[in-house]
């Protein structure tokens, strides 16, 4: 309802625009005021190095600074999902690696975050999720096939993987 995504550049580039609430267009360093938004396509880098990022005056507007992205390093996008009302956002990468962010009280980010803080549970740059779950004894690790968004909550398609 609030943002579109954009993949440009061979599939490792992308962008968001629109209501930038929780974090949820993914370029921001804290979560920003309810007002924030991308009136353009805003980049946001899967891999970055925040400290590259130079002295940001205003941490909560657009702080990525795209002549600073290795490019290189960004992996090739494969599927986005938002939630309904696009509060958060899940991108799929071709490698199985799985990225989110955005408004995450509700766990719907996927990033296990256990504390019950407000300001903990925004996600203002995008995260790799651990898909790594189990037993101390017995590991799995998932691989992802497909990602879905809803409005407090995310669903994927998973197959297992070797056990370690």
């Amino acid at each position: 309802y609030h943002n579109s995504f954009f993949v440009g550049g061979g599939g490792k580039q992308l962008y968001s625009t629109g209501r930038g609430d929780y974090g949820c267009c993914g370029v921001t360093l804290e979560s920003p005021t309810p007002e924030f938004f991308c009136s353009t396509p805003a980049r946001v880098p899967l891999e970055y190095d925040v400290k590259t990022q130079g002295n940001i005056s205003e941490p909560t507007k657009n702080c990525i600074v795209e002549d600073t992205i290795d490019e290189d390093a960004q992996p090739e996008i494969e599927h986005i999902a938002a939630g309904s009302s696009a509060h958060h956002c899940m991108v799929l990468c071709k490698n199985g690696d799985v990225y989110s962010w955005g408004y995450g009280e509700n766990g719907q980010c996927g990033q296990n975050r256990t504390n019950d803080s407000e300001d903990d549970n925004d996600i203002t740059l995008p995260k790799k999720m651990n898909l790594e779950m189990g037993k101390k004894t017995k590991k799995m690790r998932y691989k992802v096939k497909y990602l879905s968004g809803g409005g407090q909550h995310s669903a994927a398609i998973i197959t297992t993987t070797d056990s370690f």
